[in-house]
């Protein structure tokens, strides 16, 4: 007996929805293993920028 059936409808994922709370613990634990570009404020490198030279900063 075959008990597989023919969906009439697939719906998407929204991967962007957490279902549940250890989604988001999960999530943060992981990226706590590398730099995420918002994590990292780049402001604070302003007065070393203007202090290198143009070979430097190119």
């Amino acid at each position: 007996m075959n008990t597989m059936q023919r969906l009439s409808r697939v719906d998407a994922i929204n991967w962007n929805r957490l279902q549940d709370d250890k989604d988001l613990e999960v999530w943060n634990r992981l990226t706590s293993n590398f730099w995420l570009p918002e994590k990292v404020p780049l402001s604070n490198d302003i007065q070393s920028w203007n202090t290198l030279t143009q070979q430097e900063n190119s």
